[in-house]
């Protein structure tokens, strides 16, 4: 698109006001129908041309912009984003102008600007990058410290959700993106990666994510259905009575999937079978399991921890083991662990979150 382009068609879906997340900039998002079945996500930061467009969307009457820019963007790269200033310029369109019709929302589980709904997120698949809007929930006091990829350390609150019109959903916030949120506040949240975790489907925040308040309302969840979601209980443990089970194997340092067939003696190149990456065995990520049994009130419990929580079992007693220790060291520190909560999942009895107190 030039960067002072005329485009005529209809308005769809003019959103509520919205503020960036770094100062005060303010703005409202919609969709311009330039053909059939081509609809492009615009955004306008002249807020007085909000009230004429929503006129145009409502009437389902053609209008003209002019004076309008564009960009690529980057979650889709064969569309444009329309950008409108005060610059630009609002007109009616000659109907013997526009050969096409007004479209109809195609009712799939994206909205007309692009935000997926929380119950439709469920049916999409793993590792997809989608953007959401809604109230986010959380407890704060659940932010620790977790290991990336690149082996760098950053915060995450996982005990946090966003709920729309149609659900709520798990949101883990990493990073510098937990400082962005207000409890109980509305967010436009773009880019987020669709994760799963037992068995569950959830949203979490990365280096691609925008924050950004809106003034769209959404409810908070009530505190039951926050419980719920997280499915955890919470356990005082004084010590850990038995222990078993203790595994290890390595993972793609890529897409961190299992490997398979590393353990034939002399080779010292593995191909990852997910993601086909080729890799020094040296490089390749270590990854624990162990089942521990702990008492909850008159019965002994099995829970079954893993890396990362294992490795915050391990580092807490004595920082020198890790999990490449001699196994009778890793036994001892277990059994060395006192006084600590943990929450686990009442389904599954995994360890979902360790805290290290003093009874």
């Amino acid at each position: 698109m030039n960067n002072e382009a005329q485009l005529k068609g209809y308005v769809h879906n003019v959103s509520a006001v919205s503020t960036a997340k770094r100062g005060s900039l303010r703005y409202f998002r919609f969709h311009f129908q330039v053909e059939e079945g081509d609809k492009r996500r615009a955004v306008c930061y002249d807020l007085s041309k909000r009230k004429v467009l929503k006129s145009y969307e409502e009437a389902r009457e053609p209008v003209k912009l002019s004076n309008v820019s564009g960009k690529r963007c980057g979650g889709r790269m064969a569309e444009e984003n329309i950008v409108l200033t005060r610059r630009s310029r609002i007109e009616p369109a000659n109907n013997f102008d526009i050969h096409f019709e007004y479209e109809e929302g195609n009712g799939s589980g994206d909205d007309q600007q692009g935000f997926t709904a929380i119950e439709a997120i469920a049916s999409l698949c793993e590792n997809q990058m989608i953007s959401v809007k809604g109230c986010v929930t959380f407890e704060g006091e659940c932010v620790k410290q977790v290991t990336m990829k690149d082996n760098s350390i950053v915060p995450m609150l996982n005990r946090c959700t966003i709920t729309d019109n149609t659900g709520i959903m798990r949101l883990t916030l990493l990073g510098d993106a937990i400082q962005q949120v207000v409890n109980n506040k509305c967010y436009i949240i773009e880019h987020v990666l669709i994760k799963k975790y037992d068995g569950m489907k959830y949203v979490a925040t990365n280096h691609k994510t925008v924050i950004s308040a809106t003034e769209e309302k959404f409810n908070a969840p009530t505190e039951e259905a926050f419980e719920t979601l997280f499915d955890v209980e919470k356990l005082m443990v004084d010590k850990i009575h038995l222990a078993q089970s203790f595994k290890k194997w390595l993972s793609c340092c890529k897409c961190r999937k299992k490997l398979i067939d590393t353990s034939c003696s002399g080779i010292s190149i593995v191909k990852c079978g997910n993601c086909k990456t080729v890799q020094p065995l040296s490089v390749c990520c270590v990854n624990a399991s162990v089942r521990i049994a702990v008492r909850n009130k008159s019965e002994l419990i099995w829970l079954k921890a893993f890396t990362p929580v294992l490795e915050e079992m391990l580092r807490h007693p004595a920082p020198d083991v890790t999990v490449n220790s001699p196994e009778e060291e890793i036994y001892q520190q277990f059994f060395d662990l006192q006084n600590v909560s943990v929450e686990y999942g009442k389904s599954s009895f995994t360890i979902t979150n360790i805290y290290f107190e003093s009874l």
